[in-house]
């Protein structure tokens, strides 16, 4: 009992230093450093002051620091990212309009130089081809004439062609005109020569056959196409369309045909006398004809007209027959074995 006594006598000391206000001998709130001091030890008494009690973790934890705590934004706002206009279904539709109007526009041009390209490859095969009934509108009195011009063609004074408002005239009735009649007949014949002349070899096979036909029909392709590339890259402009180069390609089988025919009889000796003087005067037909023929494309056409590299051109084209008709006749020969 005293000693009860004395520890409240000693507790309104404490009260006094400590807690600033009192009402009626107690604290108006709970002062937990006067109850409770850790480093003293534990409390000797319960406390019946009816404020409850406080446990050792309750106090530190009320007196911990606590870290201020900040609710996260939910939609953090960006200071310096400007914000993008969205237009929405307008824009959409306006890119679809430009779309289709850009593409309509392609298609027209598509289409347009489509047709301009078609129409210019028409003019060019009518010019090149022409009408190919022309070219075999022969009589028997044009295809004799037309034989003794290619023999003997220093004779003839006449080279230009004929023509009339209404057309071209047909060879049948105009000598200087190309044909094909007499080409076609050429070709076939120097096959069919050719092969009897192989089997006098004793080299006929239907192999060797096929090999001849398609070296001849070769040559005479690229010899075209040569002439062609030739005058384009000259700026050659000329009457002469693709049949009628074909034509006057295509008379050195003639030629050809009676070099082969005398080396049956003479041999060798004889197939070189009969080629050199056929391809003289095949030399001569085609100058003669060929220059006027581009002499005339270039009077029509005076922008493109170069009357050195048309007789240059037409030189070549005749060189080039000789060696053309000896290539493809000089293993057909009969050589006379001693």
């Amino acid at each position: 009992m005293k000693l009860n006594q004395a520890t409240r006598r000693q507790r309104p000391e404490k009260r006094d230093q400590s807690t600033p206000f009192q009402s009626g001998g107690y604290q108006t709130q709970p002062d937990y450093t006067s109850y409770y001091d850790p480093t003293v030890g534990p409390q000797l008494f319960d406390d019946t002051s009816g404020y409850g009690s406080y446990s050792v973790q309750s106090q530190q934890a009320y007196y911990a620091p606590q870290a201020p705590v900040y609710a996260p934004s939910a939609a953090p706002f960006n200071y310096y990212e400007p914000q993008q206009p969205d237009f929405g279904i307008g824009a959409s539709l306006l890119n679809k309009q430009m779309v289709d109007a850009g593409a309509q526009i392609l298609q027209t041009q598509m289409a347009a130089a489509a047709g301009y390209y078609s129409q210019e490859v028409a003019n060019k095969s009518s010019t090149w081809f022409g009408n190919l009934k022309y070219y075999f509108a022969v009589d028997t009195g044009y295809v004799l004439k037309k034989l003794l011009l290619l023999f003997l063609p220093f004779t003839h004074k006449e080279w230009s062609v004929r023509y009339n408002p209404e057309g071209a005239i047909a060879p049948k009735d105009e000598i200087n005109a190309p044909d094909l009649y007499i080409p076609t007949m050429g070709f076939v014949t120097y096959i069919l020569v050719a092969g009897y002349l192989l089997g006098v070899n004793d080299r006929f096979s239907p192999e060797q056959l096929g090999i001849q036909s398609s070296a001849a029909l070769a040559w005479l392709i690229m010899e075209v196409m040569l002439v062609f590339f030739a005058c384009y890259l000259m700026n050659i402009s000329s009457m002469l369309g693709f049949l009628h180069l074909l034509s006057y390609s295509s008379y050195k089988f003639v030629c050809m045909i009676v070099a082969l025919l005398v080396s049956l009889v003479f041999f060798e000796f004889g197939y070189y006398i009969a080629l050199s003087y056929t391809s003289l005067s095949l030399g001569y037909f085609l100058l003669r004809s060929l220059r006027l023929a581009m002499e005339s494309g270039a009077t029509s056409n005076q922008m493109y007209s170069s009357p050195k590299s048309s007789l240059y051109l037409v030189l070549v084209i005749c060189f080039a027959q000789p060696v053309v008709m000896y290539f493809l006749t000089r293993h057909l020969i009969i050589r006379v074995v001693v």
